[in-house]
């Protein structure tokens, strides 16, 4: 009985000990609940979802940035693109000249050319091809 007793009094002592203790203001969320959700940033311009540039990363023609839209404006110096980004400006500097696409049958590719291909998303088809560079 004495240890029955020794137990009432000691939760009693403690009970009240813990309610001294208890901080007077109800605890808070440490989280801002009012805050907007995440959007992503858009792309930085001539940059891959994975924040490449194309320059660096390869050095043949799979690291290149390709650029593709509407022409807008042509200037002895720049053309201007309406792309899926936005419009843009792209400067021609320098010496290099321009050269226009043809048509070419498939014996003007050989074994060592360097090509580029647009694959169909949907198919997986290659819907066109571009020969950079013949062997």
């Amino acid at each position: 009985m004495l240890w029955a007793g020794l137990a009432v009094a000691v939760a009693a002592i403690a009970f009240f000990a813990g309610q001294s203790l208890r901080p007077e203001d109800e605890p808070e969320l440490a989280a801002e609940l009012t805050a907007l959700p995440y959007t992503a940033p858009a792309p930085a311009f001539g940059r891959s979802l994975g924040g490449f540039t194309g320059f660096g990363e390869k050095s043949d023609a799979r690291g290149r940035t390709v650029l593709s839209g509407r022409v807008t404006t042509v200037g002895p110096d720049a053309i201007g693109l309406d792309t899926p980004a936005g419009p843009t400006t792209i400067g021609l500097a320098g010496e290099r000249s321009l050269r226009r696409l043809e048509a070419i049958d498939r014996d003007a590719i050989g074994d060592g050319a360097t090509v580029l291909a647009l694959i169909s998303p949907s198919s997986g088809e290659v819907t066109a091809l571009l020969l950079l560079e013949e062997p």
